[in-house]
């Protein structure tokens, strides 16, 4: 399985029609990876979820390092396993 490609991601409006997210530029040149091209009306607003994943991966990992011995609540255990499915399921794994 490939790797992702690392935050931090950005959107550029490519036109009316599209948004695109991009990752970082490579090295000291300007090319950037293509992430995604989104059209239609919710373009925007997944376009906003697309450039916070990175973010969030990151952020939701943390979490679950730093929780991860302190649950004793059986409500908590089920949602730090609802936080481990989602990363698993980012890395590509199911949930």
């Amino acid at each position: 399985m490939s790797k992702h490609t690392p935050g931090p991601w950005d959107r550029r409006y490519f036109d009316d029609a599209k948004v695109i997210v991009v990752g970082p530029k490579k090295g000291q040149g300007t090319k950037r990876t293509l992430v995604a091209t989104l059209t239609g009306p919710e373009r925007e607003a997944n376009g906003n979820l697309l450039v916070a994943a990175p973010d969030l991966l990151a952020a939701l990992t943390t979490a679950i390092e730093v929780m991860k011995d302190h649950y004793v609540d059986e409500a908590i255990a089920a949602e730090f396993e609802v936080f481990t499915d989602a990363v698993a399921k980012a890395h590509g794994g199911e949930a």
